[in-house]
């Protein structure tokens, strides 16, 4: 076997070689670009079910101060009224 032979063998081994890697590297970024997503997804649905609730936990702090300031609104349109 020649010298460029040998290399010619070498240089053919190197690249199944790379050609393997690359495949085994697509491969794992495949399942893991998945895993990603789902894991993406989970925790986005966490956020919204937390903002959601924070969403209703608003609602009834505001709606809570409103009840609080009826009877005072009340009390200052009588005392406007009387005054007139």
């Amino acid at each position: 076997m020649s010298e460029a032979e040998r290399e010619l063998n070498e240089a053919q081994r190197r690249v199944e070689a790379a050609r393997g890697a690359y495949e085994t590297i697509v491969q794992r970024m495949s399942e893991e670009l998945v895993r990603f997503q789902r894991e993406r997804a989970r925790e986005f649905a966490a956020v919204l079910r937390a903002f959601a609730a924070a969403q209703a936990q608003l609602a009834a702090d505001s709606a809570k101060a409103w009840r609080a300031l009826t009877p005072v609104a009340g009390a200052a349109a009588a005392n406007g009224a009387a005054a007139r």
